[in-house]
């Protein structure tokens, strides 16, 4: 049977018309469509790009199943290894797939069996020569294509439709070959289409495009995506069958489904096996015009698939339906696109085009109010605005929504305008919210209807009204808590009170507060009436300002623009002072004239007069100073001495209080401490004590004081250097009314030898100079117990060594340390090695460091 073949030839693509829908900013658009799918292979999923930036998926409903048709390429004839690249097979078995998953057909197995033989025949796809199969296996529902590659000048690629020879013996099996089961095939005319398969060949040379999607796809390159799909349609019977073929009417193709797709009848043919390029669907090419265009890929259109039907093939349906909602936040005309990707293959895009309307801001405005004639009537949110818009960031240009306003007073002036003021900025489902704030003067009394406008970017107004109750002018009184303040009181000395009266008291109001003079009285620059005060207190500061100036007479006034209050008079007392110190502030009776230093200070600076200070003490029994000092004229201070006066009482420390005092000055005062002065002294009646004499053995003593003791007497502490060998009581009271006492003081007989030495007696008191006095204590004990020729040798054997520090640590462990005894510790030896009249550790020590420094 004659194969038909066809050749690809370059063909053009316009763009579809876009769909305009139409509602307002903020509110929710809402996409409901039907979109073709012809094109997609597989099951549908989708993106809408809406034109302001933003993306959303789709919602994609009505999708039916795939069909069970198949293409089953056979690449053993491929010679040229055109397929051997795994992509490429997969970009071809994909496109097969895209377009048979759209086909609900069903087509019977050819099994050869017994005498049911056959020979397929058909191109070979590599040479183009003759070429044959014996007793091909072809499944059910299955199309079977020997692909390959060969030159072939400008011809892109090539489908031929296989045919056959030698079929089996039965009528059934031959009817299975030439049909699959399509009856309609076997008829005359033919209705219906069931190929086993056929060849299907590439140009090797031509410059190909093998990318799953158009992802650089350059202008100098074909989409071998575009040329398989043209070419398996090819295969399904365009052109091919003789179902097309019956259908082709005086140049151009009858079918009825492609006549209703393509609206016109019949349906212009370019030549028998291709439509016309000037054939448009919905502004789109149909994949079967004659050429392919390079740099551009096609997908199947409703009419190709058209063709397709009335060659005989059924198909599920060609359209989904498509769901997505979207708020758009600023009128425009958006140009978005519907997106849709088959899984198998294909994408197209849909252009439409939303048109955004715009929405009037909605406007509230406030209150009525009252102010007064030439007082400013500040209005914070004199209106607040919504609006559903909130612009385009992302929209190529960027959208963004702004707002003006106006505001006509009612009284002739020029209107104020500005931008009002976006506090938060919409989104989805959020109104946009701002404001703006007016502020005016009247001129004159009356009533005033304010007109409020509003209007955004795009020209959308509101307006609104109230009004405004102009009174007469209003008025500020002041008032003071106090009189009179001294120039040292410093902060708050005082409080300034303003009260406002005819102003509006539904706004807060800021007055200026003045002191005629800042060098004696401050008030702060302003303060402010809050919402509904009509009084305020502020303080007021007094400034030393360090000048003998008297007394100041002080104004202080408000006033808020021309409105100025009557000055109110604030007396501010002159407030210096006197500075008086003293060198020393303790110091005793006895110390006479010029025991301390005082210095008198005057703390005013201008010091161009000579002031004369009168002192005063309280107690010039104890201490006196000059009656007045005289502080020259350009000095700030001078200075006096300070008499200490000896009472010869016994009275203890006593504090004396010196004042200054200048009529405009404030005085000042020391405190000075006067201490007792009552020394003690120490009269022994003898000086010089003896062991070895009874008789000087003691000696009795006398402490004195020079002032008769207090009531109750006074207790002398008594102590010795040498509480050994001397003994005395530890204290002695002298009586009262006296000023001596005596006690004993005895020299102790120790038997240790120490000659002549000297010994001190200590006597102290409360309130009294301590004193002491020297004794000069005698001895004869001879040293029985140290070796006069050598101390260290204490077994006198000429030697010192560890017997003699054995003989001292002996004597010890037996009679532990001793003060020595001739009628007792005769027998021993020379132990004191240090002749202190002493046994004890330090006698071992002496031996044993002398010892171990020999080495």
């Amino acid at each position: 049977m004659r194969i038909k073949t066809k050749r690809l030839r370059k063909f053009t693509y316009e763009s579809l018309e876009p769909r305009f829908v139409m509602t307002a900013e903020g509110s929710v658009f809402s996409l409901q469509q039907s979109y073709d799918t012809s094109g997609l292979g597989g099951n549908v999923s989708g993106v809408v790009e809406w034109g302001d930036g933003l993306t959303a998926p789709l919602a994609i409903g009505n999708q039916t199943g795939l069909g069970s048709l198949r293409f089953r390429f056979d690449y053993s004839l491929d010679s040229s290894g055109f397929f051997a690249d795994s992509q490429r097979r997969q970009i071809l078995q994909n496109v097969a797939d895209s377009i048979t998953s759209k086909l609900s057909d069903t087509l019977q197995a050819i099994v050869p069996s017994g005498a049911s033989t056959w020979t397929a025949t058909f191109p070979d796809p590599s040479t183009g020569a003759a070429a044959s199969r014996l007793n091909l296996t072809v499944n059910a529902n299955e199309i079977l294509v020997f692909a390959g590659a060969r030159s072939m000048g400008n011809t892109r690629g090539l489908a031929s439709r296989g045919g056959f020879r030698n079929a089996g013996s039965t009528q059934e099996f031959i009817d299975i070959v030439r049909a699959r089961g399509q009856t309609g095939a076997l008829s005359n005319p033919a209705t219906d289409f069931g190929p086993w398969g056929g060849s299907l060949s590439f140009d090797s040379v031509s410059n190909w495009h093998f990318g799953a999607d158009t992802i650089g796809l350059d202008a100098n390159e074909f989409d071998f995506a575009t040329a398989a799909g043209h070419e398996l349609i090819h295969l399904l019977g365009f052109g091919l069958s003789p179902s097309f073929d019956a259908k082709l009417v005086g140049g151009g193709f009858a079918g009825a489904n492609a006549v209703a797709v393509a609206g016109v009848s019949p349906v212009p043919m370019a030549d028998s096996d291709h439509f016309s390029a000037s054939v448009l669907v919905n502004g789109q090419q149909a994949i079967m015009a004659p050429q392919i265009d390079n740099g551009l890929r096609r997908l199947p259109t409703r009419l190709d698939f058209a063709a397709l039907q009335d060659v005989g093939w059924q198909f599920n349906s060609q359209t989904v339906q498509v769901s997505a909602s979207h708020t758009f936040g600023d009128n425009a005309n958006f140009n978005a696109n519907v997106r849709l990707r088959g899984s198998l293959y294909g994408e197209r895009v849909y252009p439409l085009s939303i048109g955004i309307t715009n929405v009037a801001p909605t406007q509230s405005v406030t209150t009525n109010r009252s102010t007064a004639q030439g007082v400013p009537i500040s209005i914070s949110r004199i209106a607040q605005f919504t609006d559903p818009g909130f612009g385009a960031p992302n929209a190529t240009p960027p959208l963004a929504e702004s707002f003006s306003y106006s505001i006509a007073w009612g009284d002739g002036s020029p209107n104020d305008s500005g931008s009002a003021t976006i506090e938060s900025l919409g989104s989805a489902g959020n109104l946009t919210r701002g404001f703006f704030d007016g502020t005016h003067t009247y001129a004159a009394i009356g009533s005033y209807v304010v007109t409020v406008t509003v209007q955004d970017d795009d020209g959308g107004v509101t307006q609104q009204q109230f009004t405004i109750q102009v009174t007469p002018p209003p008025e500020l009184r002041v008032s003071v808590d106090r009189q009179s303040v001294t120039e040292d009181a410093g902060q708050n000395a005082a409080n300034f009170i303003v009260q406002r009266i005819g102003f509006d008291l539904g706004s807060s109001l800021s007055v200026n507060l003045t002191s005629s003079d800042t060098s004696e009285l401050t008030l702060p620059a302003n303060a402010v009436f809050p919402v509904g005060i009509d009084t305020i207190q502020v303080p007021i500061h007094a400034i030393d300002d360090s000048l003998l100036d008297g007394s100041i007479a002080v104004q202080l006034f408000a006033s808020i623009n021309a409105i100025q209050s009557l000055p109110i008079v604030m007396n501010v007392l002159d407030r210096e002072s006197l500075l008086l110190s003293a060198s020393r502030l303790v110091f005793g009776e006895h110390e006479g004239a010029g025991v301390s230093v005082l210095t008198v200070t005057r703390s005013n600076t201008d010091t161009d007069q000579p002031l004369t200070v009168q002192l005063i003490s309280n107690d010039p029994s104890e201490a006196t100073t000059l009656v007045s000092v005289t502080i020259p004229a350009g000095q700030q201070s001078t200075t006096t001495g300070v008499t200490a006066v000896d009472d010869n009482l016994f009275d203890g420390p006593q504090s004396v209080r010196i004042t200054t005092s200048e009529a405009r000055y404030s005085d000042a005062f020391v405190d000075l401490t006067v201490t007792d002065y009552q020394p003690i002294a120490i009269v022994p009646m003898k000086t010089r004590l003896s062991e070895e004499e009874p008789d000087n053995r003691s000696t009795q003593t006398r402490v004195e004081i020079r002032s008769p003791a207090p009531a109750g007497g006074i207790a002398i502490q008594l102590s010795t250097s040498v509480p050994r060998q001397l003994t005395l009581p530890a204290s002695v009271v002298i009586p009262a009314g006296q000023t001596s006492a005596e006690f004993l003081v005895s020299l102790v007989d120790d038997f240790i030898p120490q000659g002549e030495r000297s010994a001190r007696i200590f006597a102290s008191g409360d309130g009294l100079v301590a004193a002491t006095v020297d004794l000069v204590l005698t001895d004869a004990d001879p040293a029985y117990w140290t070796n006069l020729r050598e101390p260290k040798d204490v077994n006198d054997d000429n030697l010192i060594d560890a017997l003699d520090v054995l003989d001292v640590v002996n004597s010890l462990n037996r009679l532990g340390a001793i003060v020595l005894n001739p009628n007792r510790d005769l027998d021993l030896s020379f132990v004191d090695t240090n002749r202190d009249g002493i046994m004890d550790s330090l006698d071992v020590l002496l031996l044993v460091n002398f010892i171990n420094s020999r080495g």
